[in-house]
């Protein structure tokens, strides 16, 4: 469990952020005698401060310092028009108003309520972004790897190597393999 502090302050808020092992999301748990209703936390997008890129972290970031007004190499006090460095719009790449910024929340978002890594939530996602109406209906290898991703981690619940089916506490049924 954790407590959320407000920015620049060391006040408490209210909200709490209880971890639940597992992919089961119940509606309510009961804590300190009171029966609490929960729901999913879906994180923020991680922006590196260095590149303001969306696929890194400062830490590990290798490029240069750049400005997030305008984009340009970082030498003091922006002087520029604002343009994204990561869509090239007419705002900061700061900005929650950024294309690449919502594609990443939808990113996470799925990843979340999907319970996947970032890496099968961008793999998912690219397909999905790339594919035409025509070129879906003719395929299904999107839904096919989703349905195999979620088949693959759904095994974790089989008990052994039986052909009995287990019923998860979310109605689901997973088929276990021999």
């Amino acid at each position: 469990m954790r407590r959320f502090v407000k920015p620049n302050s060391s006040q408490e808020t209210s909200p709490v952020l209880v971890t639940i092992l597992g992919t089961y999301l119940p509606d309510s748990v009961e804590f300190c005698f009171i029966n609490q209703k929960i729901q999913p936390f879906i994180d923020r997008s991680r922006q590196c401060t260095k590149c303001f890129s969306f696929f890194h972290l400062t830490r590990v970031c290798e490029k240069s310092q750049a400005c997030h007004l305008c984009g340009t190499v970082y030498v003091g006090p922006c002087q520029g028009l604002a343009k994204c460095s990561n869509c090239q719009g007419p705002h900061s790449a700061t900005s929650k108003t950024c294309p690449m910024y919502s594609k990443e929340q939808q990113k996470l978002e799925l990843k979340f309520r999907n319970h996947l890594t970032t890496g099968e939530a961008r793999r998912i996602f690219s397909h999905a972004s790339n594919a035409t109406y025509a070129t879906t209906v003719k395929s299904n290898t999107i839904r096919d790897d989703f349905e195999s991703t979620v088949d693959q981690k759904n095994r974790a619940y089989c008990p052994g190597k039986t052909n009995t089916c287990l019923s998860r506490k979310d109605g689901i049924t997973v088929s276990c393999l021999s």
